[in-house]
């Protein structure tokens, strides 16, 4: 025997080469399943965002095969909520709820009773549907260039509208806030009184 053995046997097991045109046949049937399914670029959100208005145009002719089994959907969603209710009027009984401030301070824990849900006939109003094109990072850029305009001077108002996550102990700087504003009108309605 002559040469590496190793080679040899490599050589005899060696896999013959696929053609490109079997990978260009799977790249063209992923392609078509994709439009046929109504997988748009701009639906998985693949597009460079330069054109919203464009963006949001194919984003909907994308969606229009979709619609029938969209409003399903929502309407599943609204069964859901409406069964979920009538569950818990039967099933929950006496349980303590965390009420929130509406001056955004502590939240409250309150008993309520959810067998008086039970048997009720409650017409409800539930409100399903696609998210809205909102960003929070957009949000805040919003806030911030409305604050150095002049357009937002108070600051109680930029902080409220400014998303949970991006102020730590925002509940607690608003509680701060509004009473700091509330000491400012008692001092200034004293210093009245003083006056006259």
């Amino acid at each position: 025997m002559r040469g590496d053995p190793n080679t040899a046997i490599a050589a005899a097991f060696k896999a013959p080469d696929i053609s490109s045109q079997v990978l260009g046949l799977l790249k063209q049937m992923m392609t078509d399943t994709a439009e046929l399914m109504g997988a748009s670029e701009a639906a998985l959100g693949t597009v460079k965002p330069d054109n919203t208005s464009a963006i949001v145009a194919v984003q909907n002719a994308t969606a229009a095969p979709l619609e029938l089994t969209k409003m399903e959907f929502y309407r599943f969603t609204e069964d859901w909520a409406r069964i979920f209710l009538d569950l818990m009027g039967a099933h929950y009984g006496i349980r303590t709820v965390v009420v929130p401030d509406e001056d955004g301070g502590e939240p409250q824990r309150q008993s309520f009773d959810f067998s008086t849900l039970a048997g009720q006939d409650m017409r409800l109003q539930v409100d399903v549907g696609a998210a809205s094109y909102w960003s929070e990072t957009m949000q805040t850029m919003t806030n911030d260039h409305l604050l150095e305009s002049g357009v937002i001077t108070d600051p109680l108002v930029y902080l409220e509208n400014v998303p949970d996550y991006q102020v730590r102990g925002k509940h607690d700087l608003l509680h701060a806030l509004r009473m700091q504003r509330q000491q400012q009108k008692e001092a200034n309605a004293n210093a009245e009184q003083d006056q006259t």
